[in-house]
């Protein structure tokens, strides 16, 4: 199939006329062996938003004629696009008696005003009702604007055979109304990458190290190659200055690292074991990931106003594919880079060579644009992961009709908000909760304590404290001063609890006071998916009883669509454990993967995705 440039003269019959802005690029799939008709493409699009809704009316024509090049046959399989990008991807076969391998063409329209590009079909049209979008299909503006501000004519008449005519301009008027907008934005810039994971530091390790205060980061696992390894870090070192600046927590690195730029020299100062030590080296640039297998996807999406990394990784054979759309839970991370090295990637890497896997940076994480962590908002991350869904349904190695969510921990919690809004075959969820913030802050807090070995007496004194100071930050909305300014009696509390005054576990105040006022049992109710509700067996930190309740509240309005399972042997991190208290011990020292999660939701999925 060659290449294609055509330009049509405008008819006579008084056709409906619309009005474009922009030059137009196609890509279709046209099947060569059920007819001897010529292949020429009968759909165009841009992105304009109406040009795009007049592609999905003539894919949906049958017994199309190209004025110039006779009748072509067809039938709708999926059309796909890309707004902001100037592409649509239309995937068509025709009416053969058994499937065929289709082959794949492109070429450009182009136009200028007022000279007229575009097909003519002929007129005493009648629409068929397969042009109508999906109530959760693939995204696109609203259709807002008058046609008459365009400055390319098209004219576009049809004929099908059957009932009575209707209104094509009528028709593309309702048809757009259920679509939502995505933008793209410019390209992302690569940024600095540290290579290293950020955790909280607490008290007790602060002061195992020297220290007075809980000022500093506690470093987790470092990436091989990045400016992490380059300074000489490693797990249990607590990072305190930064291209000279002082390091109390998370947020003020990120802050800093947003000054930077990749190659610059940067001192650093941290302290392993008692000792203080400092370190110099050039920032390393964020590599790409690597293809091993399958295909890389680099792209960006806008949310809220600022551009959100989301990378793809696809099968090599013809897609679409079934979809795997990441997201994972709390802490400031990255998950740019390759699976042996990033986040979740210890899951993901199984299923990489058979689904398509589509994982988000979060707002200000990565190349993703956005405030430091500590401020960042629930609702904030929530559209982020909303918006890459809506996208990654315009990829032509999506199947926007096989795509499953798999949320873990705080992933969990955004999981039926984000699936509520756009639709999916199934939403799989792993270690999370679905009782109250505030509920579930007690319960885990008494949870950990006595793990801990804490004396029941102080186990209650702690958590009555711990209720009252949850209470005024998280539901009152009073800032940590605020509260110890009212009731000195809970400052040692206030303190304990949340000691940078910020941030609480790391993350933003904000941002669990967001999720203190969403009701998670209630998001459940608005899932239209299957549900996989997935609990380690030596868990420390979700509770059995949410991710049964899970189950229990979805089937109770879908009877027989969610299933609760337990992991044998897991714990949160996905890691070979004895017990709970094995898991708290050592988490954070690493442990053996537990493949046990990996074989629970391929075969969750098999049965999910197989039959979306």
């Amino acid at each position: 199939m060659e290449a294609f440039s055509h330009r049509a003269k405008m008819q006579p019959k008084a056709p409906t006329i619309m009005r474009y802005r922009h030059a137009v690029r196609v890509r279709c799939i046209w099947d060569q062996e059920c007819t001897s008709e010529p292949k020429n493409p009968m759909v165009m699009a841009t992105n304009d938003t109406a040009t795009i809704m007049l592609c999905k009316l003539m894919v949906s024509l049958q017994n199309l004629r190209f004025e110039s090049h006779g009748p072509v046959t067809a039938s709708v399989v999926r059309t796909q696009f890309h707004v902001k990008q100037a592409t649509v991807d239309v995937i068509s076969a025709s009416r053969c008696p058994a499937p065929v391998s289709p082959e794949r063409v492109s070429g450009t329209f182009t136009s200028s005003s007022p000279s007229y590009s575009g097909y003519s079909l002929e007129d005493d049209e009648r629409l068929h009702s397969a042009f109508l979008p999906r109530p959760h299909g693939p995204s696109s503006a609203l259709f807002a604007e008058s046609l008459a501000t365009r400055s390319t004519r098209i004219a576009v008449s049809s004929r099908m055979t059957g009932p009575r005519s209707l209104i094509l301009l009528a028709a593309l008027a309702l048809a757009p109304l259920s679509f939502a907008q995505i933008e793209r934005g410019e390209p992302l810039l690569r940024r600095p990458a540290l290579g290293m994971q950020m955790r909280p530091l607490t008290l007790e390790t602060a002061q195992n190290a020297g220290l007075t205060e809980a000022k500093g980061v506690l470093i987790g696992t470092v990436s091989e190659g990045l400016s992490a390894q380059k300074w000489g870090l490693q797990t249990g070192d607590i990072l305190t200055k930064l291209a000279g600046e002082p390091v109390t927590a998370a947020a003020d690195v990120t802050r800093i690292l947003a000054t930077l730029k990749s190659g610059q020299e940067v001192a650093i100062e941290f302290i392993r074991g008692r000792d203080i030590r400092t370190a110099r080296a050039p920032l390393a640039p964020r590599p790409f990931m690597k293809a091993d297998g399958f295909r890389v996807h680099y792209d960006q999406v806008v949310s809220q106003g600022k551009r959100i990394r989301v990378i793809a990784t696809h099968p090599t054979a013809p897609g679409p594919h079934p979809t795997i759309f990441m997201i994972g839970g709390i802490g400031q991370y990255s998950i740019d880079g390759d699976y042996a090295t990033t986040a979740y990637g210890n899951v993901l890497a199984s299923f990489a060579d058979r689904y398509t896997i589509i994982r988000v940076d979060k707002p200000g994480q990565g190349d993703s644009e956005g405030p430091i962590y500590s401020e960042l908002g629930f609702g904030q991350e929530e559209d982020a992961y909303l918006q890459a869904l809506r996208m990654a349904k315009t990829f032509e190695f999506v199947d926007p009709q096989r795509i499953a969510i798999f949320g873990h921990s705080m992933g969990g919690c955004f999981g039926p908000f984000v699936a509520s809004q756009e639709k999916v075959a199934g939403l799989a969820v792993y270690g999370t909760l679905t009782k109250t913030w505030t509920e579930y802050l007690l319960e885990n807090s008494r949870r950990q304590m006595a793990l801990g070995g804490g004396a029941p007496g102080d186990v209650n004194n702690a958590l009555r404290d711990l209720a009252q100071v949850s209470h005024h930050v998280f539901i009152e909305g009073l800032s940590p001063q605020q509260i110890i300014e009212r009731r000195p009696e809970l400052a040692d509390a206030v303190r304990g609890n949340i000691p940078d005054g910020r941030t609480y576990s790391g993350v933003g105040l904000g941002f669990w006071r967001e999720l203190a006022a969403r009701n998670l049992s209630g998001a459940w109710l608005n899932v239209d998916a299957k549900v996989l509700a997935m609990w380690g067996e030596n868990e420390f930190i979700a509770t059995q009883w949410d991710h049964e309740e899970i189950a229990r509240i979805v089937n109770g309005v879908r009877p027989g669509t969610a299933e609760y399972k337990m992991v044998a042997g897991s714990d949160h991190g996905f890691f070979k454990t004895t017990s709970a208290l094995d898991s708290m011990t050592r988490w954070g020292q690493g442990a053996e993967f537990n493949p046990e999660v990996i074989r629970v939701l391929d075969e969750w999925l098999k049965r999910t995705l197989a039959g979306a």
